[in-house]
């Protein structure tokens, strides 16, 4: 009887340790499952996220360009309402110090260069502080198309309410939003929005 008593307080605590290490491995597993969800959540420089409330403006409403703006690399001013009138067009607002707007300069400059003058593509370096930099990040892109500088007084972005880079407005001919953009766009993103907004241009 003494032996079949310690036989069971030994069976006893053998499965009070493997309980107390089955509890354990399950907190461990969803430790490591929250850590990694976290992990590889896309945050707002990393994920193309299409959200009228990014900015101050909503989708439909009229976006301001009666902008005057220094041009990056010297030369000319960018007039901003000139450049974009009448015609669909493209703003992306960036900046050389954001990870997410160099990965996307690329897309940039071969979409607009695909489609020409049918649609009005327009760069706006915003709170820049290495201009020298976004030349060179905009040459290596082979971005051609005009490139304003909103930096000291953040005109722009402060009057379209942009508090996060980069974003990008596409813009229908009649001076409308028609899709907002928080994040940096792949190649085959940025021709689906420049599509959608040729196809529904006016």
């Amino acid at each position: 009887m003494a032996d079949e008593t310690v036989a069971e307080r030994v069976d006893k605590r053998a499965r009070s340790r493997r309980a107390v290490l089955a509890l354990a491995l399950g907190c461990a597993i969803a430790l490591i499952v929250t850590a990694v969800f976290f992990a590889v959540r896309p945050g707002p420089n990393s994920a193309t996220v299409t959200n009228p409330a990014v900015s101050g403006r909503s989708v439909g409403s009229a976006l301001p360009v009666h902008f005057r703006l220094a041009r990056l690399g010297g030369g000319k001013p960018v007039v901003l309402w000139s450049l974009v009138k009448g015609r669909p067009s493209v703003v992306n607002l960036f900046a050389s110090w954001c990870p997410a707007c160099a990965r996307e300069l690329d897309a940039f400059g071969r979409v607009s260069a695909s489609v020409g003058s049918k649609v009005a593509f327009v760069g706006v370096d915003t709170s820049e502080n290495d201009p020298a930099r976004s030349e060179q990040l905009l040459s290596q892109a082979k971005v051609r198309f005009p490139v304003a500088r909103d930096t000291a007084s953040l005109e722009v972005a402060g009057s379209w309410g942009v508090t996060d880079l980069p974003v990008t407005f596409f813009v229908r001919s009649n001076g409308t939003i028609a899709r907002e953009v928080l994040g940096a766009e792949s190649l085959s993103v940025l021709r689906r929005n420049v599509a959608a907004l040729l196809k529904g241009a006016s």
